[in-house]
């Protein structure tokens, strides 16, 4: 961080002589004192900016400029004046322009760079006191990476919207009488959570406030908080540090860091998931609001089973199972009941709404389970005669994004025990009810050495743009305590096959199952593209106290995949844990529940539209990102309008 700071400073001070500024204009150097605006739990710190120019003596004066303005409005605020205040709102690396029209006619214009950094000290047990802040503060920590604590989530490396709740960090044990600070760190920014070990039912885990993680977030996504090209930082990076201070010790130990990073983009929404209960014997779907991380029971009846369900791209309604007899079509809050005229095991909703494909079984109740079918409903359940709709074994029916094609799987059936046949992923085109010829795209047979084994290729997802197809692969569909799975995306122009290693997680790599691509891409900064896929996996979250380690139920994880990166191979980034969800639960089958973003008010800039919360209030964006409409803001980083496209393109120098 300090090398970082001396090169900014350098950069302020002796500017770029190799690229002289145009005839007319003339360079103000810009001076902030202090260089680094300190604000510590509430009390913001102040600096002021001063513009120089080259007096014709030649001896450099200071002048009162027309306009002084940030790249940022998170960080801090200028005044006319020159004076800058901190917001508390984020910290970071904050350009500060000036400008100012000369009597010849010509304008002067400068930037500078200062640093905000925020800190915040949050007091997370009962018994830990506010003196507690600084006693560890003088107290000497060493660093160990054997004996410190070991962090146990979130995971390495991932990769998570900037929109969803905080992680869960979790340690490895530590004993009565321990004090124990979760420092979480960014570029500008430091939270520090203070625990005290005060007997049984102590955690070893803090899931991360609402407002600190906010402060985390906003710092580390807010385009205007970038450092230059010139400084080697990474956009959204943040690290957990965990120290732990033995009773009586006068000196503490730090354990290795983890890293893992947040993303620009937002997604805006909620997932549907069937979430079962063993002891006692219950289930029902639920609704899991990614951004405030709170689950609660949705209106739809839960009887025997409620897991084969779908929801319409418009998060209205609810196709479900109800138990082993029944299905119906619902409003999202249980409401305005549509019996179906037979049971089905599984369905897709069209993008529209007006159609439905849906899997069934000619005799549901026998056993060993009849092959599924699939046949095609309109809005209201009833039966349509389509063209070309497969007459074959055919089961897990899904819509592509736009509509115009499906996914299945021929072979096996949808019953709730799944199959261990062998199957493959077959895509048709659709249009106006009409199916066209089915193109087989992977064979389960051809992963039958990898190291989930099996035959079965199950679950077929479209990524939003409609270019990669997830599935699941393994010795069965299901997810028995024997079953083995594993996630791969195919590319659809061609078949060509990726496994998600790095997405499915270090313990996950065969117990990961039933991949959903959410239909939302997100883009980064340099015009860099984001997919996400949201599967279930009995991969062990945290510690054994309040994680899964010592039970493994399945959980909801979500992954980001580059869709950009796929002809290098692994596209996926390592998965998060969705935080909201029991631990102590099963939670299957997500399903997207399309949300809205703010144009008014606000918390967070994730919450808007397209822009930045401003003191409670959604504002225009700080910088255009690549690929998008130069609607009257700078283009972010290095990109340039151009004005033949009026989009944000990146600099060719």
């Amino acid at each position: 961080m300090r090398l970082a700071l001396l090169l900014l400073l350098a950069l302020v001070a002796c500017g770029d002589d190799s690229n002289p500024p145009p005839d007319g204009e003339v360079t103000l150097r810009l001076e902030v004192e202090p260089a680094i605006v300190v604000a510590e739990d509430g009390a913001n710190g102040a600096a002021l900016a001063t513009a120089w120019i080259d007096d014709v003596r030649g001896g450099p004066i200071a002048v009162r400029v027309d306009r002084w303005w940030l790249s940022s409005g998170r960080a801090a605020e200028v005044d006319a004046e020159g004076v800058i205040r901190s917001t508390g709102r984020a910290g970071g690396t904050v350009r500060v322009f000036a400008e100012l029209q000369l009597a010849d006619g010509r304008t002067a214009r400068g930037e500078g760079l200062f640093r905000v950094e925020v800190k915040r000290n949050v007091l997370v047990s009962p018994g830990a006191a506010p003196a507690l802040v600084r006693v560890l503060d003088e107290t000497p920590v060493n660093d160990d990476p054997i004996v410190g604590p070991q962090i146990l989530a979130p995971l390495d490396g991932a990769l998570m919207p900037s929109d969803v709740a905080a992680p869960e960090v979790h340690w490895d044990a530590t004993a009565p009488g321990d004090t124990v600070r979760v420092r979480v760190l960014g570029d500008g920014v430091e939270v520090r959570g203070h625990l005290v070990h005060e007997g049984p039912g102590f955690p070893d885990a803090w899931t991360i406030d609402a407002a600190s993680w906010a402060l985390v977030t906003e710092s580390v996504t807010a385009p205007g908080l970038r450092p230059p090209p010139d400084v080697d930082a990474s956009p959204g990076a943040v690290r957990i540090v965990v120290e732990r201070f033995d009773r009586g010790a006068g000196v503490g130990v730090r354990g290795a860091p983890r890293d893992f990073s947040v993303a620009g983009g937002a997604l805006h929404g909620a997932l549907a998931y069937w979430e079962v209960q063993t002891d006692p014997a219950t289930s029902h779907l639920a609704r899991l609001d990614l951004r405030e991380g709170t689950v609660e029971t949705l209106g739809v009846p839960s009887r025997d089973c409620s897991g084969c369900h779908a929801v319409s791209a418009d998060g209205a309604r609810v196709a479900a199972t109800l138990d082993l007899e029944t299905s119906a079509f619902f409003a999202m809050d249980g409401t305005n009941e549509v019996a179906l005229d037979r049971l089905y095991d599984a369905f897709a909703f069209a993008p529209d709404g007006a159609r439905v494909l849906a899997s069934y079984r000619e005799d549901p109740g026998t056993w060993p389970a009849d092959d599924s079918r699939l046949a095609l409903l309109d809005g209201t359940g009833a039966t349509i005669a389509a063209t070309g709709l497969p007459t074959e074994v055919a089961a897990s029916p899904v819509f592509s994004p736009s509509g115009d094609r499906v996914a299945w799987v021929r072979g096996g059936s949808d019953h709730p025990d799944g199959t261990d046949a062998a199957t493959a992923i077959v895509v048709q085109s659709f249009s106006s009810d009409t199916f066209g010829d089915p193109q087989v795209l992977h064979e389960g047979s051809a992963l039958d050495d990898a190291p989930e084994a099996g035959v079965t290729d199950a679950r077929p997802s479209f990524g939003p743009a409609g270019e990669l197809l997830a599935f699941a692969h393994g010795n069965a569909s299901g997810s028995r305590s024997d079953t083995t799975s594993a996630i791969y995306v195919a590319r659809t122009s061609d078949g060509t096959v990726r496994r998600l290693e790095r997405g499915m997680g270090p313990e996950g790599s065969t117990a990961a199952f039933w991949p959903v691509f959410l239909p939302v891409q997100t883009t980064e900064l340099r015009g860099r593209r984001l997919q996400w896929l949201v599967f279930y996996s009995r991969a062990p979250h945290g510690n054994d106290r309040v994680g899964t380690r010592a039970h493994t139920p399945r959980q909801l994880w979500m992954m980001a995949i580059d869709p950009d990166a796929f002809d290098e191979g692994d596209p996926s980034h390592a998965p998060f844990r969705i935080t909201g969800q029991s631990a102590r639960h099963h939670a299957m089958a997500a399903q997207w529940i399309a949300g809205a973003c703010s144009e008014d008010t606000c918390t967070t800039s994730a919450e808007c539209c397209a822009g930045t919360c401003v003191e409670g209030a959604c504002v225009a964006p700080e910088c255009t990102a690549v690929g998008t409409e130069c609607l009257g803001v700078g283009c972010c980083g290095d990109a340039v309008c151009d004005p033949q496209t009026a989009l944000c393109t990146p600099e060719v120098r």
